[in-house]
């Protein structure tokens, strides 16, 4: 797979799938690893590298699957691209982890003549909105206020849609997407521009490792902002987790099987985020 950028000639479709180590890859033709933070370590796995070509890998520790998201946005030749995660895929249900309802190849090029962006379901806040849901994860106060002038400064034009999306009590998080190439481009010019700049403003060397992954848990609110300000059509997803399950997920996922959608979206997609 090493040094393998795409899988398709005709239709140019690419699911990328972050990874930090080996792992069972889903044998669906079109879903590539990509080895992140690869820079960092001498031991690789055989998979695409994010150090490969132009490449931000060595940032991997603060900018996370983002590494990989640059590396497809500059490296990647493919019309449609799709990033999930080594244990996160969209699928059919948001419980059962059986790579046969993975989302298809065929699904996401379909998927692109009706919408412009997949994005997973999104995750309710019961007791915050994002900006203060985003400082009980992780976050640092002030960092948001950073961006919000990063954004006044470089992309006035987003700076309202920026604190209505904070405001709000949901959004799709993981930075996982399908999307045309061209508009992935658009984003990650967008994505970036601000970014990099917030790098260079704000002192992290003192926070702890989880929040120096701030570049990587900002870019998730950041992803609902540009969707929201470009009006993109969106389809969401069941994200599903791939791990074993717990008593409590065996019930869900016999409920879930028998079409009682609503009541595991209300249970798994309320502050279950992790």
């Amino acid at each position: 797979m090493e040094g393998v950028y795409c899988v398709s000639e005709q239709s140019k479709i690419c699911m990328y799938i972050a990874a930090h180590k080996k792992f069972t890859l889903p044998s669906i033709e079109h879903y590539v690893p990509i080895e992140v933070g690869a820079a960092l370590r001498d031991e690789h796995f055989g998979y695409i590298r994010d150090d490969e070509g132009e490449n931000i890998s060595a940032k991997n520790p603060f900018f996370c699957e983002l590494t990989a998201y640059y590396w497809i946005w500059k490296n990647s030749d493919a019309d449609i691209v799709g990033l999930s995660h080594y244990r996160r895929y969209f699928s059919k249900y948001r419980i059962n982890p059986d790579e046969r309802y993975y989302l298809k190849p065929e699904e996401m090029e379909a998927l692109m003549e009706q919408y412009d962006v997949v994005l997973p379901e999104h995750f309710y806040w019961r007791k915050h909105n994002l900006k203060s849901g985003y400082y009980a994860g992780a976050g640092v106060e002030p960092d948001l206020d950073t961006i919000a002038q990063i954004i006044q400064e470089f992309y006035p034009e987003y700076s309202k849609t920026y604190q209505d999306v904070l405001s709000q009590h949901e959004a799709s998080y993981c930075n996982m997407f399908v999307m045309k190439k061209k508009d992935f481009d658009a984003y990650c010019k967008w994505l970036f521009d601000i970014l990099f700049e917030a790098e260079r403003r704000i002192n992290i060397s003192d926070y702890t490792s989880a929040e120096k992954r701030i570049f990587g848990y900002m870019s998730e609110l950041l992803l609902n902002v540009w969707v929201a300000r470009n009006q993109k059509r969106v389809c969401y997803k069941p994200m599903v987790v791939n791990e074993t399950f717990g008593k409590k997920k065996k019930v869900l996922r016999i409920c879930e099987k028998i079409g009682l959608d609503a009541l595991t979206k209300a249970v798994y997609c309320v502050d279950s985020k992790f």
